[in-house]
């Protein structure tokens, strides 16, 4: 692998806003067909591992209730590098049905897609999942406080998240 720098970067426009949309959940092994080319994926999520689409599980998000960062972790002392890929999302509405779904996510190990404000589709935990590290129900104290769930969740990988350029679409999406 060559480490020299081969080009830079122009200063981009201030055109970007922050936020993320929807969350996509995949169970772990069913987006093994996928493959990273530079950083994206352009195919795949219409073959399955069985032949069939990938389903993914859609859960759509409240404005400004849900954040990625993708931190690049480099040891010079050890030679290595490591993406940490955090994710905290908000769900609104404590319910029976949603408790046992967060139940699911947190004792597997799926794949997240996230659907940010600006189109991009970003898939953590491509190779090795992510784990809930905490995922919390709370009532609130007061009327406008959060009655829902703050759901954590890490992925640790050898590269950052790649972006998805291929259509959701083509992949089977289940909302309920």
């Amino acid at each position: 692998m060559a480490c020299s720098i081969t080009n830079g970067r122009e200063w981009q426009c201030k055109e970007q806003t922050g936020g993320i949309v929807a969350v996509y959940f995949a169970n772990f092994g069913e987006l093994t067909g996928l493959t990273v080319t530079d950083g994206a994926i352009a195919s795949g999520l219409d073959t399955a591992v069985g032949g069939g689409k990938a389903t993914l599980y859609k859960f759509a998000l409240p404005k400004d209730t849900a954040n990625l960062s993708d931190v690049l972790n480099v040891s010079t002392e050890n030679g290595t590098v490591e993406a940490e890929q955090t994710l905290e999302i908000t769900l609104h509405k404590l319910q029976a049905a949603d408790r046992n779904k967060i139940r699911l996510i947190a004792t597997g190990r799926p794949h997240v897609i996230v659907e940010d404000r600006n189109g991009n589709n970003l898939l953590l935990g491509f190779q090795r999942g992510v784990d809930v590290t905490s995922a919390t129900a709370q009532t609130g104290t007061a009327g406008t406080d959060l009655s829902g769930y703050t759901i954590s969740m890490v992925g640790k990988e050898k590269e950052q998240a790649p972006y998805i350029t291929q259509a959701l679409s083509e992949a089977t999406i289940v909302t309920s």
